[in-house]
């Protein structure tokens, strides 16, 4: 019962996150220009489930092959480079906006 319990408020306790972090996004994505506010929108949600739907794949596909560590291994290397990657496009942009 209590690993029951246990799991009920991390599925809540993710969900609240998801949710707190899709509205900080939109409300950033909103502040970048007002006339394009649909494209962009269109673009970041665009985007968002096509990573949601790549990274569940894959995570399924590292499970099934190596289960559990194999996933955990996945998920840190992706985090690297998707930092390495928004880091290297935040200066493109902070440069072009300079121009």
């Amino acid at each position: 019962m209590l690993s029951a319990l246990a799991i009920a408020v991390a599925v809540l306790l993710v969900n609240v996150d998801v949710q707190a972090v899709q509205v900080t996004n939109v409300a950033r994505i909103y502040t970048l220009d007002a006339q394009s506010n649909s494209r962009i929108n269109t673009v970041y949600m665009t985007t968002y489930f096509i990573g949601g739907a790549v990274g569940t794949s894959i995570g399924l596909l590292c499970w099934n092959l190596v289960t559990w560590q194999m996933l955990v291994f996945t998920l840190l290397a992706f985090f690297i480079i998707l930092r390495g990657c928004l880091k290297s496009l935040l200066v493109g942009i902070k440069s072009f906006r300079s121009l």
